[in-house]
C-alpha cells in the first residue's frame, strides 16, 4: 500500500532524531493522530492514484511543519535531509553504500594513490580515492582526472560548484549519469565548505520548496493542532519569554489565564488549578517547570489519568521551561 509504505519511511525517519537530541523523541498516538489528521485535511479526488498522491504529500508536509516546531532551529535543515534520503533510499533511487560515504566520507585500509596535479588538497585526493573503492563507476573520476584537470580546478575555484557538477554539459565526463545524490558526494569531496547550501538544492529538487524554509513560529498554527489533554510546551532560551505573545492570543480568543510560576511548594496549587480549568476550559500557564523538576512526574500522572470525554475541549496547559 502505497500510502502505508510511506508513512512507515517517515515514523522512521522522525524517530532517528532522537539520537541527535533526546528530546526529540514522538510518541506513536502523536503520528496516528496527525495522520489521522491528514486523511481528513488533503485534497480528495475520485482518482485513486491522485487521491494516493494527495494522502502522501498532505501528511509529510503536515509532518514536516509540525516536527519543525519541536526542533532547535540547526536541527531543521537535518530533519528535511533525512525525510529526503529515507524516501529515496526505499525508493531504491540512493543506496545505503552511497549514503554511508556521504556522512563519514568512507574508510579504506589502503593509502591513496600519488596526486596527479599539485594544487589538490590531500584531503580531497584521499576522499576521492575512498569514493573509488565503494563503486566502479566512482572509480573513473580518479583514473580520468590529471586529463580533466582544468576541470576539476574550475569547480574546486567556483562559488557555486554544484551548478557545475550538476549540469550534464558542464561538468567532467567521467561524472556522465551520475544522479544529483552522487554529485553531491562528490562535492563532499572537492568542496565541503559548500554542502550545506548544496543540501538545500538537493532537499528542494527533491520533494519541493516548502521543506527548506521551516515554518515560522506560529502560536495559532500550534493551538489549532492542540488538544484539551496534551499540555503545549515551550522550550525557551536564556532570556526570551512566550508571556506576551500568549497573553495577546489568549485575548484575541476571548480566554483568560491561570499563570503561575512553579517553585518548591507550589505543586498543590499548581494541581487544584489543573483540576479547576478542567472543568470551566479555562487556560493554565504553569512557568519555570524546570525550577520545579520533583513535581513534574506528579504533573505527567495527572495528565495520563486525563479522560477525553470529560475535560472541557476549550481546555489548554501551557509550559514553559
Amino acid at each position: 500500500v502505497p500510502v502505508a509504505f510511506k508513512t512507515a519511511v517517515l515514523f522512521f525517519a522522525v524517530a532517528d532524531l532522537a539520537n541527535i537530541d533526546p528530546m526529540y523523541q514522538f510518541s506513536l498516538p502523536f503520528f496516528i493522530n496527525l495522520f489521522k489528521a491528514s486523511i481528513h485535511k488533503s485534497e480528495r479526488h475520485d482518482a485513486i492514484h491522485l487521491r494516493i498522491s494527495n494522502l502522501n504529500r498532505s501528511f509529510m508536509l503536515m509532518l514536516y511543519r509540525n516536527i519543525c516546531r519541536s526542533l532547535f532551529e540547526n536541527h531543521k535543515l537535518l530533519l528535511s535531509f533525512l525525510i529526503t534520503t529515507r524516501i529515496a533510499i526505499a525508493a531504491r533511487k540512493v543506496s545505503m553504500v552511497d549514503y554511508r560515504f556521504f556522512l563519514t566520507g568512507g574508510v579504506s585500509l589502503e593509502n591513496a594513490p600519488a596526486k596527479p596535479i599539485d594544487w589538490v588538497p590531500d584531503r580531497m585526493w584521499t576522499e576521492m580515492f575512498r569514493m573509488g573503492r565503494t563503486d566502479v563507476k566512482y572509480a573513473c573520476l580518479l583514473e580520468t582526472f590529471e586529463k580533466e584537470g582544468s576541470i576539476w580546478r574550475r569547480i574546486y575555484d567556483s562559488p557555486d560548484p554544484l551548478s557545475i557538477l550538476a549540469d550534464e554539459d558542464d561538468r567532467p565526463v567521467s561524472m556522465q549519469g551520475l544522479d544529483l545524490f552522487q554529485a553531491l558526494m562528490v562535492l563532499r569531496c572537492v568542496r565541503p565548505d559548500r554542502v550545506l547550501p548544496a543540501v538545500l538544492t538537493y532537499v528542494a529538487s527533491e520533494i519541493g520548496d516548502e521543506f527548506v524554509k521551516p515554518p515560522p513560529f506560529d502560536i495559532t498554527g500550534s493551538y489549532a493542532d492542540s488538544s484539551c489533554v496534551s499540555p503545549l510546551i515551550f522550550i525557551l532560551s536564556s532570556g526570551s519569554d512566550a508571556n506576551s505573545a500568549l497573553l495577546t492570543f489568549a485575548t484575541d480568543r476571548g480566554k483568560d489565564i491561570l499563570q503561575l510560576s512553579l517553585g518548591q511548594g507550589q505543586g498543590p496549587r499548581a494541581e487544584r488549578m489543573i483540576l479547576d480549568s478542567l472543568h470551566s476550559g479555562d487556560w493554565v500557564l504553569l512557568q519555570n517547570c524546570h525550577l520545579f523538576a520533583s513535581w513534574l512526574p506528579r504533573l505527567e500522572k495527572i495528565l495520563e489519568g486525563l479522560d477525553l470525554s470529560h475535560v472541557n475541549p476549550d481546555f489548554r496547559l501551557w509550559l514553559t521551561a
